[in-house]
């Protein structure tokens, strides 16, 4: 993925939706990336913990739902952003923006 290039990014994943695993899932520490194995809800839940706020953390789980991007991908929506707050690893709050693109997997139709 080019934005691994990208000073600001500080994780980068790809999923597969329909069997709820990740295909990679990167954390940068350290200017490089530590990738984890295990399922998209996981990573949903990683990230809805992470935030300041009950409020971004129901936003994350209801907007980055895997059945709700499923049922968005084919109603023809196949990209979004969500912005939140955070906590870093410092422990001080941050605003995040999680940009998202969904695709059909041709050889798989996932």
């Amino acid at each position: 993925m080019s934005e691994a290039n990208d000073a600001n990014l500080i994780m980068k994943g790809r999923y597969n939706l329909t069997r709820n695993v990740i295909l990679y899932y990167g954390v940068k520490v350290n200017n490089a990336f530590k990738f984890s194995e295990g399922k998209y809800d996981d990573v949903v839940e990683k990230l809805a913990g992470d935030t300041v706020t009950e409020g971004y953390c129901e936003k994350i789980r209801s907007k980055m739902e895997r059945h709700k991007l499923l049922q968005d991908f084919a109603n023809g929506k196949n990209e979004g952003k969500l912005e939140y707050k955070k906590y870093a690893l410092a422990g001080n709050a941050v605003w995040v923006e999680l940009k998202y693109t969904l695709f059909e997997e041709p050889n798989t139709n996932d």
